[in-house]
């Protein structure tokens, strides 16, 4: 769900982990998109029920 997020707002993810609690990524956004929104979009999407954190 995080790569369409991403996709939504034109960024590209460029390296990720991922472990039980936490996710770290690098990603390269356009300068009219703030880091804020992309975590509250991320956060948003990752916490509906049948989604999945990384495809």
């Amino acid at each position: 769900m995080i790569n369409y997020v991403c996709v939504a707002i034109g960024a590209t993810i460029i390296s990720g982990t991922l472990s039980k609690n936490d996710m770290h990524m690098a990603v390269k956004m356009p300068q009219q998109v703030s880091v804020s929104d992309l975590v509250r979009r991320a956060k948003g999407r990752s916490s509906e029920p049948d989604s999945k954190v990384v495809e």
